[in-house]
This record gives C-alpha cells, structure tokens and sequence, in this order.
C-alpha cells in the first residue's frame, strides 16, 4: 500500500484547484486508523460532504512519523510549496 504525500488536483463543481493530499495513518499521533486527507491551497470554503475529485499529479514523500506537532507542520508547509513549484 502507498502511504505518501502528493500534490493534487482538485475538481469541485466544475473548477479545478490545486492541492495536497496525504494518504495513511498519522503516525505522529500514534493513529491507526487509515485517512485520505485532502487540503486544497487558497480554498476557503467548507465543502464537507460534497463529492469532489481528486487527481494525484505528483508523489511528494513517505508517510513519517515527526517528534512532535512543530516539526510535522514544518514539514506540511515545504510539501505545500513543492506542490505549488509542481502544479504551476
């Protein structure tokens, strides 16, 4: 199974968005329980419950179990601009 984080793209009634996306089990938090989590860049709206999809463009890295909540929000913020370099 891939466990990873990629940049995406995103289609929500007819627009197309960029994005990113972690596929896995949230190892810094000890998370067993398998998640697909899709954050869509400069996107301000909740769309919960709304189909959407998702096109995987891009492998970004392996899931990884981070010391702590800094060091995995770090990490999130250069996957989100290594998606942006890759999507633009």
């Amino acid at each position: 199974m891939d466990i990873y984080a990629a940049a995406i793209t995103v289609e929500l009634r007819g627009a197309k968005y960029k994005g990113v996306a972690n596929i896995g089990y949230s190892p810094t938090f000890d998370d067993h329980v398998f998640t697909v989590e899709v954050h869509i860049l400069n996107f301000d709206e909740n769309i919960y419950g709304q189909k959407i999809r998702v096109d995987f463009i891009s492998r970004i890295r392996d899931e990884k179990k981070f010391e702590n909540i800094n060091a995995l929000s770090e990490q999130i913020r250069r996957d989100i601009e290594k998606a942006q370099i890759i999507l633009s």
